[in-house]
């Protein structure tokens, strides 16, 4: 059970603690039998600390060690952090409110009879120390009351901006704007929830990107930068593997892939360096891609098998493709480099003569500035091919 307590004479010395808390604070005489207590238990108003049973005996130790576990599997039920922030933030309010106006009222007929009693000089003297006395206990019972309200509210503040933080890791959204305006309103920190709906402006947006990439990369549509992007996106929310798995699912569903997003998981593959997978996307792009359709798609493909250090796979998907589509001159130019850089000077040479006659003078410049060619650049028949003198 948790106490509000208020020592007496002291404005600071307010606040909230727990039962065994307060039984100690007592033990160490920090709380007075004539400081006041309130509880759910004690009703609406405050009460004396000597009102609560133990608090002030020598039976308060075993009170302290049995409250645990009372064996009567009862409790009384105490305000919690689940509990509405409206109805924490009125029970304080209303105390304060009422005590204030009966100590106002006891001020008031104070008044009313000193002017009644016209110039009486006796009674105004009496009257003198009671409306003092109500005054006093007036601005200290308010005071009470708002730093009860006060306490509330933070705590209120604090559990609901514990609240949407928990909606944030969730991709709760909605649910986070909605805690948001009730900071705003019910709690009165403009400050937090100006900070939380911008944050949460930012996740909108993060939120609609990712979802915006993910359907590009189950239509295909994925290129190497948003393949990229994309995976930064779960990597930042520490969601790597749950990027993983929507890969591997689409994998599984073999029949339902194209060689467009195919591909498209290849290059999210490659960019979060899952190379089983990768190699899973790529044997899928070569079992659908169309042998008479564009160069570049198979040119990409067969690069990425080349970075896995699979460059006949490579080399093997380049020639199947320009055995119907033979007037390629990137795909030509791709393979030789692929057999150069293999070692297979031969096929190499052959490939690049394809491509020269395919590309003109366009290939010969590319092949002069291609590292690949590095292992046949000093043959005289490559010289010759590409005119080096």
């Amino acid at each position: 059970m948790q106490y509000w307590y208020s020592i007496r004479g002291d404005s600071v010395k307010r606040g909230v603690a727990d039962e065994l808390v307060l039984f100690e604070m007592a033990k160490k005489g920090k709380i007075k039998p004539n400081d006041l207590v309130w509880c759910t238990a004690s009703g609406s108003g405050w009460v004396a600390a000597s009102t609560v049973p133990g608090l002030f005996s020598t039976e308060q130790s075993a009170r302290s060690e049995a409250a645990p576990d009372s064996g009567t599997g009862e409790s009384i039920p105490s305000p919690g952090p689940a509990a509405s922030t409206k109805s924490r933030l009125m029970v304080p309010i209303l105390i304060a409110l009422a005590l204030a106006a009966i100590t106002g009222a006891l001020a008031l007929m104070a008044v009313m009879i000193r002017e009644r009693a016209g110039h009486s000089e006796a009674l105004p003297q009496l009257l003198a120390p009671l409306e003092l006395e109500a005054m006093a206990t007036s601005n200290e019972l308010v005071g009470i009351g708002a730093g009860l309200a006060a306490v509330a509210s933070s705590n209120a503040a604090a559990y609901l901006r514990d609240r949407i933080s928990v909606c944030f890791d969730a991709d709760r959204l909605d649910e986070a704007e909605k805690l948001i305006n009730e900071l705003r309103e019910n709690c009165d920190d403009q400050a937090g929830a100006a900070r939380l709906s911008s944050r949460l402006a930012g996740l909108k947006r993060t939120a609609s990107r990712r979802a915006g990439l993910e359907i590009a990369l189950r239509q295909g549509t994925l290129d190497s930068a948003t393949a990229v992007e994309l995976f930064i996106i779960y990597k930042e929310r520490g969601e790597e593997k749950k990027l993983e798995g929507l890969v591997e699912s689409m994998l599984r569903e073999r029949l339902a892939m194209t060689w467009e997003n195919s591909l498209s998981v290849a290059r999210l593959c490659e960019a979060a360096g899952w190379q089983v997978s990768e190699r899973v996307a790529l044997r899928e792009f070569d079992s659908h891609a169309s042998l008479t359709g564009p160069a570049e798609p198979h040119l990409e493909a067969a690069r990425m098998y080349e970075a896995l250090g699979e460059q006949l796979k490579g080399a093997d998907l380049l020639e199947r493709y320009l055995t119907n589509s033979p007037l390629s001159s990137a795909a030509w130019f791709e393979l030789a480099a692929i057999r150069s850089a293999s070692g297979d000077s031969k096929s190499a040479m052959k490939a690049l003569q394809m491509a020269i006659e395919q590309g003109g003078d366009a290939a010969c410049s590319s092949a002069r500035r291609e590292l690949r060619f590095a292992p046949i650049r000093d043959s005289r028949a490559f010289k010759t091919l590409v005119g080096i003198k």
